[in-house]
């Protein structure tokens, strides 16, 4: 026994213009918008590490923008909007004036434009009078206590160590300026 099936169609006119119209607009191939991709923004502070003696010296920074017309920063250090008398206070300008006390700070630059985009540097604060023992302390062990820019991590074989060699054979000739009118006496042996 053979099954026989049959299919009618019944549409009503609101069915069909409500079909075209779907079908229209998932058909997308008419219009077509590329859209850029927004500019790299970058932010970058010179220098990149800093070292200053507590309350004596300044340093004064730099911020390059790129990828936007604007190339206003603001400056805060630690975090803190301009800084303060704790971390050390910075200009509008970059001129970055220590605290009394010792320690490392991070100097960033922020975008005016964008603050999500911003660049940072870090500044060494010593609070060390000089260096008046031949070995940089009374005991004479030789230790530097209060090193605070070179660390581990910023001493690197990379920017420490051989960085040059002159080649074999080269020799260092070192001229003898002699004055106008000086005689040269002969010794006799």
């Amino acid at each position: 026994m053979a099954l026989k099936f049959g299919f009618r169609w019944v549409c009503s006119g609101w069915i069909l213009a409500l079909a075209g119209m779907v079908g229209l607009a998932s058909c997308g191939g008419s219009v077509s918008q590329t859209v850029p991709p927004p500019p790299q923004v970058t932010v970058t502070v010179a220098p990149q590490l800093a070292a200053v003696a507590a309350t004596t010296q300044t340093q004064q920074f730099t911020a390059t923008v790129t990828g936007t017309t604007t190339s206003a920063v603001s400056w805060s250090v630690d975090t803190i909007e301009n800084g303060n008398a704790t971390v050390g206070a910075i200009s509008s300008g970059g001129l970055y004036t220590p605290p009394a006390a010792a320690g490392m700070h991070t100097v960033t630059a922020s975008s005016i434009a964008n603050s999500i985009y911003s660049g940072s540097a870090s500044v060494a604060v010593t609070n060390l009078a000089g260096v008046f023992t031949y070995h940089n302390d009374l005991s004479r062990d030789g230790a530097n206590t209060q090193e605070y820019a070179l660390t581990n991590t910023t001493v690197t074989t990379a920017s420490f160590g051989k960085l040059f060699s002159c080649p074999r054979g080269w020799r260092s000739l070192h001229p003898t300026a002699v004055g106008a009118g000086a005689q040269h006496r002969r010794r006799n042996a």
